[in-house]
C-alpha cells in the first residue's frame, strides 16, 4: 500500500466536512456498507464514552480516514474482522506501553514512529485535528482524546494492512 499524500487527506477532510449534512450522511453509510467491521469496532468504543456530546466523532475520523485511502487510489474492499480486531487491540498494548515508558525511550519510540510510520501524514492531520478539539473542549469524564487517537490509528492501520 503507498501512503496516503497530504492532499488526498486534506481532500478527504474537506468532502467530508464542507458538505452538506446529507452528503455527509451518505458518506457515513457508505463507509458502514463498505467497512462493517471498522464501524462495528468504532460503533462499540462509541457506547463506552459518557457523554453524549463526545459521540459521534470516532466514527467521523474512521470515515476521514477511509474516504482518504479512497481518495488515494484504495480498492474498495472489506477489512476483515480478524485485521480490524487485532490492529486495535495492537495499538491498545502500545498505547499502554507508552502511558508507562520513561522519556527518553518515549522520545525514542516517537521519533522512529514519526520517521517511519507509513501513514503519518494521514495520521498527523488527524492528530493535529483531534488536539485542536482538546485544548476548545472544556474538561470531560472520558478520556476522548486517548479513545480517538487509537481507534483512528486502528482504522488507519486496518485499510493499510
Amino acid at each position: 500500500m503507498q501512503t496516503v499524500s497530504p492532499s488526498a487527506a486534506e481532500d478527504a477532510w474537506n468532502e467530508l466536512y464542507n458538505t452538506t449534512e446529507e452528503h455527509a450522511g451518505e458518506l457515513v453509510d457508505e463507509f458502514v456498507r463498505e467497512q462493517p467491521h471498522l464501524a462495528e469496532i468504532l460503533g462499540a468504543a462509541e457506547e463506552q464514552i459518557n457523554a453524549i456530546d463526545d459521540r459521534g466523532f470516532l466514527l467521523l475520523y474512521g470515515v476521514w480516514a477511509w474516504l482518504a485511502f479512497r481518495k488515494a487510489g484504495r480498492s474498495r474492499h472489506a477489512v476483515s474482522s480478524v485485521v480490524a480486531e487485532a490492529t486495535l487491540a495492537r495499538n491498545q498494548r502500545d498505547a499502554s506501553w507508552l502511558e508507562g515508558a520513561a522519556d527518553k525511550p518515549l522520545l525514542d519510540a516517537a521519533t522512529s514512529f514519526t520517521r517511519d510510520y507509513r501513514q503519518w501524514p494521514l495520521f498527523s492531520a488527524m492528530i493535529s485535528d483531534i488536539m485542536q478539539g482538546e485544548l476548545e473542549r472544556e474538561e470531560s469524564a472520558d478520556d476522548i482524546t486517548g479513545i480517538l487517537l487509537i481507534h483512528a490509528k486502528s482504522v488507519i492501520d486496518a485499510l493499510d494492512a
